[in-house]
């Protein structure tokens, strides 16, 4: 069966006189997207140093000459480039291999963005909010709390003016007292807590204080995006262990661990992200006396906790036997008001101590009048009032979207069955590929991200994509994946076609 295409790319454009003129093939498999063969192709060359630093690709209009492909096909390969930090743009000079990240030569600036590439939104993404926004796992402005806080805002702004001053870099006693009380009612029944601005500061609090350049970290696959540009910016190598249904591949970790120093192991416990997951008693366990066996470092990123609306309450790693060095993670940024940048670690007073003097030479301390307030809103019930509403509206909306996917979805797709959060994760039969999706589903007002940025190397997840559901009414989750069925449905239809024209190729 006639089922690889072969394109001819020819070099006659090229800035380095020596490579003009190479003849480069690039092929297509039937299933396989015409832009990710362009991109893998280019790829290959920059990794096997036929192309260099500073080297510049083809232009767009050339390639598009020579292989037939459209041009908007050749700018999606580039843009795969430009993600992975192959490649930069410069104006006037087109686009140009880039020098190697950990190079001295490389601007900070260009460093930064490099390790950050695949968080920038995809291809296409305006700034206009989208009409259907599946991207973001952010909760929903129409649930913030906002006359509660304004009028606690305003109670403590006319009676507590102490509250402008410099405070504890641990955070403001009273919540501290709150927080480290919550814990022992989840089963965490020793540590001290830290307040810190958001789980994002926290993690690169526990990073900064804990890590050396080159130290292996594990952290399960698929996981979430944000860590990935954290650890590259600590210099910290990653070691990957794969999700199975209940967790993270315990096994897999254990035979990183025979092989491998780890100094580190990041984990959601809870409808982990991307794929909604929660961890298993018998692997929760298995961790806990890993960590106590071997010495490694566990933080446990318990970020959507409070969110739970099903099944039952399962105790943290960090309260179980073995847990000396487990550090827990939480935020009010999934429940509460993200721009109040409020979340926690509790931590044992070892681990503590540090973390707090990082936290000191970091920020000097996060805004006591705003821990003030998050202490007096969850003091009062409020937040447990506020927990209620939550967890039922979330609830619907992920009711309401596995309904729908069961009816817009190809034979043979799957997807997670979380029991809180707001997100799920589909994967895809064979022969389809998220990115395209991704990138189709713009121009159709639907955002979503793609497997692939939740895979360290951006390896992984082809098939896959997260789908959260915060932002979006029921009417929009239901109108947003039938849209999704249809461009599927379309590809579907394209591929046939593809294949039935190859065939007849044969007879002619």
């Amino acid at each position: 069966m006639l089922d690889r295409i072969l394109y001819r790319l020819y070099y006659i454009d090229m800035v380095d006189s020596e490579n003009a003129g190479n003849e480069i093939g690039v092929q297509l498999g039937q299933d396989q997207p015409a832009y990710k063969a362009v991109g893998e192709h280019f790829e290959r060359l920059i990794n096997s140093g036929r192309l260099q630093p500073g080297d510049r690709l083809p232009t767009v209009r050339l390639l598009a000459e020579r292989t037939g492909l459209n041009k908007a096909t050749i700018v999606q390969g580039f843009s795969e480039l430009r993600r992975r930090g192959l490649v930069t743009s410069r104006p006037g000079r087109g686009t140009i291999v880039a020098a190697s990240p950990s190079a001295q030569s490389v601007p900070v600036a260009d460093r930064i963005q490099s390790l950050y590439r695949h968080l920038l939104p995809e291809p296409g993404w305006g700034s206009e909010l989208p009409e259907y926004d599946f991207s973001a796992l952010w909760p929903a402005p129409s649930m913030f709390p906002l006359d509660a806080f304004r009028r606690i805002h305003e109670k403590l702004m006319r009676g507590r003016p102490e509250l402008l001053q410099y405070g504890s870099a641990q955070g403001y006693h009273p919540l501290r007292e709150y927080l480290e009380e919550r814990a022992r009612r989840i089963g965490i029944g020793s540590g001290q807590a830290v307040v810190v601005q958001g789980s994002q500061q926290g993690l690169d609090l526990i990073f900064r204080t804990f890590l050396n350049p080159g130290d292996a970290v594990a952290v399960e696959s698929p996981t979430y995006a944000g860590i990935l540009p954290e650890l590259a910016l600590h210099e910290a190598r990653v070691l990957a262990v794969p999700m199975e249904t209940d967790g993270l591949d315990v096994a897999s970790l254990q035979s990183l661990i025979r092989n491998e120093r780890i100094k580190l192991l990041y984990f959601m416990p809870n409808f982990q992200n991307p794929t909604g997951i929660t961890m298993s008693e018998e692997k929760r366990n298995a961790l806990a006396r890993l960590a106590a066996a071997t010495g490694t470092l566990l933080v446990e990123d318990d970020f959507e906790h409070d969110l739970r609306f099903s099944g039952r309450e399962r105790r943290p790693v960090a309260g179980r036997m073995g847990s000396a060095n487990v550090i827990y993670l939480s935020t009010f940024s999934k429940t509460l008001l993200p721009g109040l940048r409020m979340g926690w670690m509790i931590a044992p007073a070892a681990l503590a101590e540090p973390l707090v003097l990082a936290k000191q030479y970091t920020d000097i301390h996060t805004s006591v009048l705003t821990q003030a307030a998050v202490n007096e809103f969850c003091r009062s019930g409020q937040y447990d009032r506020h927990l209620v509403r939550l967890r039922r509206e979330y609830r619907k909306r992920l009711d309401g979207a596995r309904r729908t996917l069961a009816l817009h979805m190809p034979d043979g797709s799957i997807w997670t069955e979380p029991d809180g959060g707001f997100s799920l994760w589909v994967t895809l039969p064979e022969g389809y590929d998220s990115s395209v999706l991704s990138s189709e589903a713009v121009s159709r007002g639907v955002h979503l991200w793609p497997g692939s940025r939740f895979y360290p190397g951006g390896r992984g997840g082809e098939r896959s994509f997260r789908l959260s559901l915060s932002l979006a009414s029921e009417q929009e989750i239901a109108a947003g994946i039938a849209i999704l069925g249809k461009l599927l449905r379309v590809r579907r239809a394209a591929r046939r076609a593809r294949a039935n024209d190859a065939r007849n190729i044969l007879f002619l």
